[in-house]
């Protein structure tokens, strides 16, 4: 007689679970202005070339916008909203910030799919003056989800 070794292997297909993920990708948008204004007026891309009804980022795939936010430099009494606008429409996404505020801060997010864009959309970002304000030193970041 000779020893033999055995091994038995088993397995059930009820372990075996095909795991999906869901890659998304999320893109991040840079506007600002370095100086000081009265007035509204759309702000700059991350290269420094002024953002316009016809100048901004042109989106290479379809998604929706998830999030802005803006930190300033901001006095007098008023506001500025600091809208988004897409193919020179404002798409009703923006933040606010209030002259009385402490920090001069804003920012906000939204759930993927109520925003829509598609590739070949333009990006900008207008900053919409209301009241007697002084404001500038702006940085915007505009969030994308696709």
């Amino acid at each position: 007689e000779t020893d033999k070794k055995v091994f038995v292997v088993t397995f059930s297909s009820d372990e075996l679970k095909e795991t999906k993920r869901e890659i998304k990708n999320i893109q991040y948008l840079h506007f600002g202005y370095s100086g000081n204004s009265s007035s509204s007026s759309y702000i700059d891309t991350a290269t420094g070339v002024r953002s316009s009804a016809e100048i901004g980022y042109v989106m290479l795939r379809p998604g929706s916008f998830t999030g802005a936010s803006t930190s300033m430099e901001l006095e007098g009494d008023g506001k500025v909203n600091i809208n988004i606008y897409k193919n020179g429409e404002d798409i009703g996404f923006s933040n606010t910030i209030y002259s009385s505020d402490s920090k001069k801060k804003d920012y906000d997010i939204q759930s993927e799919g109520i925003i829509k864009y598609e590739a070949g959309d333009l990006i900008s970002v207008y900053i919409e003056a209301d009241g007697n304000v002084n404001w500038g030193e702006v940085v915007t970041i505009v969030e994308t989800t696709s």
